[in-house]
């Protein structure tokens, strides 16, 4: 909410809703959509984030080309697997405004055990191994324009298009969690929420 209304952001996009009233019902922009596969989720479109940003390649593959449906903030907080998380941020960068942000959850897991891949259990705390792509962006980066993760409710990347315009994505390294849990601030380039706000 605190972009939305600095930035006047209007569309915004949830991948990965679980619980709406969690966060999906409390952002303030006027026009939202949610997407999870989960029916009991109760999001505006019952579907995985690959099918959905399907629909926005074949968009793009039309000739002429439709218009394809742009928003100014994106929540990634979908299947906790690097590699679907690095899916789905390719995916949303296709979608995002010129002046667009991405959110991307679960980036500075407190425990090794929250990121164990696969899920050890159905129910529980767990991340993922999340941070692993969160440490390729905030390191694909020269020191003056690197992401930064906030430290609140297990580390929300914030990701600005406007100054990342040019992003190769090509794969992340796996550090060890102990190399990792020491120093996660300078790898994060983690900030605090008043240093955020």
């Amino acid at each position: 909410n605190h972009l939305a209304n600095k930035h006047n952001l209007k569309r915004y996009l949830e991948i990965g809703i679980q619980e709406p009233s969690q966060n999906f019902d409390k952002i303030n922009c006027p026009y939202k959509i949610g997407v999870d596969p989960d029916p009991n989720s109760n999001a505006t479109i019952c579907i995985t984030s690959d099918e959905f940003f399907k629909d926005a390649d074949l968009m793009y593959m039309t000739n002429p080309p439709k218009r394809v449906m742009q928003f100014d903030l994106i929540f990634l907080d979908g299947l906790h697997t690097a590699e679907q998380v690095k899916k789905d941020f390719e995916n949303a960068l296709k979608v995002l405004s010129p002046n667009g942000f991405i959110v991307l959850h679960d980036c500075n897991p407190e425990k090794e055990e929250h990121t164990i891949v696969p899920r050890p259990t159905k129910t529980g705390h767990w991340n993922g191994d999340v941070f692993k792509f969160a440490l390729f962006l905030t390191y694909n980066h020269s020191e003056w324009d690197r992401p930064y993760v906030v430290d609140i409710d297990n580390g929300c990347l914030v990701y600005s298009k406007k100054d990342h315009d040019c992003l190769n994505i090509l794969g992340f390294s796996c550090l060890s969690w102990e190399y990792f849990d020491t120093h996660r601030k300078e790898l994060l380039n983690l900030i605090s929420y008043d240093e955020f706000i």
